[in-house]
């Protein structure tokens, strides 16, 4: 492992394995923006994590343009550009919402990439990935490359990660070789999340079908597709808690003590789209179809129970082969024993249970039912974790 080394923008790299890839990637990208008539995102600090890897390349796409309008992918170019013409409010900056400012780093995994985060005062835990070029969910991040790496090379490796963020995971499988369809309904992560595939080349092109490794959704997961939800912001200083869930929003605000009211995002309403849906438009509910999906990660805010909802009949296919899934803490019992019910009934079994780190303790279900799990879950793991990480595998 490479010890982080810190740099400013211009600077001389400090590493020779990424001096060569990393200027030709940003000349790339540069080139190409150029072309777009796309001004630039503003990088103010670049961070050495360590030198440049080979990623594995995809040698055949499987996504599908969309039939069904509500599921356009983002036009990562287009928003850009919107975004720093100033025509996207929540990306209006300050001098206290500096949300102008790109910190971008190398990240410290075997298959590296370049990442695009908020500052630390918008968002100090993925900022975290800036000081170390790792995410706090270290384990979740082992289990993930580690699953594409050792997927079949000879089919599509493909991800669905439902509450993307600003992309960690998404990007991380992708340096594995994967195709992934991420969503994620906070315009703000969606801005880094975007400048992140730009830097990697795996966002360029205008042509969906053939060039793009990963498809970015600017909606949210739910039950009713067309629908439109309001999103919550309990927590400013943490993107990722935003959430469409109203009762956990008041509740993670509650033990926030901030005073004040909770607060809507700015911009209303958002999409709300189902992975049902996704499926019959991309033809993965059809018996004629070959793709297997190595990995469904969903984490989103207190909302799972609902996608959960509307995605099982893409569940009751069994092309998922993999779930990760976020417990949250703040769910009632009732919702933690509903998401359970929901997967085993789709024909998936708990293999790994984790805090909020990742899976990494073997789990037996039980044969007394869902709530039964869900207490030995809680008992497994001990009183001090809060949200737990589980990891689900279909049944062969």
């Amino acid at each position: 492992m490479v010890t982080p080394s810190r740099t400013a923008a211009g600077d001389r790299w400090t590493s020779n394995g990424r001096q060569c890839g990393v200027l030709l990637l940003v000349f790339f990208s540069v080139v190409v923006l150029w072309n777009q008539n796309v001004p630039l995102p503003q990088i103010d600090v670049t961070h050495s994590s360590r030198g440049a890897q080979l990623q594995t390349s995809i040698s055949k796409y499987i996504y599908k343009p969309h039939t069904d309008r509500k599921l356009e992918p983002t036009d990562c170019l287009h928003l850009l550009q919107k975004y720093r013409s100033g025509q996207i409010q929540q990306t209006i900056a300050s001098q206290a919402y500096p949300i102008d400012k790109s910190y971008v780093t190398r990240s410290n995994t075997d298959s590296s990439f370049q990442i695009s985060v908020h500052a630390k005062n918008i968002d100090s835990m993925r900022h975290d990935i800036f000081n170390q070029g790792v995410y706090y969910e270290d384990i979740m991040s082992d289990v993930i490359a580690d699953m594409f790496s050792k997927a079949n090379n000879d089919t599509p490796k493909v991800m669905l990660d439902i509450g993307a963020n600003v992309g960690w995971f998404s990007l991380l499988a992708a340096s594995h070789g994967a195709e992934v369809f991420a969503f994620e309904p906070n315009v703000i992560n969606v801005v880094r999340f975007c400048e992140s595939q730009l830097l990697n080349g795996w966002s360029l092109a205008e042509n969906f079908e053939n060039n793009n490794r990963i498809h970015t959704y600017l909606k949210g997961v739910g039950s009713e597709h067309g629908k439109t939800l309001v999103m919550y912001t309990p927590d400013p200083k943490n993107p990722g808690s935003y959430t469409f869930n109203e009762d956990l929003a008041k509740e993670h605000f509650s033990k926030m003590k901030s005073g004040g009211d909770l607060q809507k995002l700015d911009g209303g309403e958002l999409p709300i789209v189902t992975l049902d849906a996704l499926a019959q438009d991309q033809g993965w509910l059809s018996k004629h179809n070959e793709v297997k999906i190595v990995l469904m990660k969903m984490d989103i805010e207190g909302l799972e129970p609902t996608a959960l909802a509307g995605s099982k009949e893409l569940l009751r296919t069994k092309v998922i082969e993999n779930v990760l899934m976020e417990f949250n803490g703040d769910l009632p019992k009732s919702d933690w024993i509903l998401l359970i019910k929901t997967l085993s009934d789709c024909g998936y079994q708990i293999y790994q249970i984790g805090d909020h780190r990742g899976p990494k303790v073997s789990f037996q279900m039980t044969s007394e039912g869902p709530e039964s799990v869900v207490d030995k879950i809680k008992k497994t793991l001990g009183p001090q974790v809060v949200n737990a990480n589980v990891w689900f595998k279909v049944e062969s």
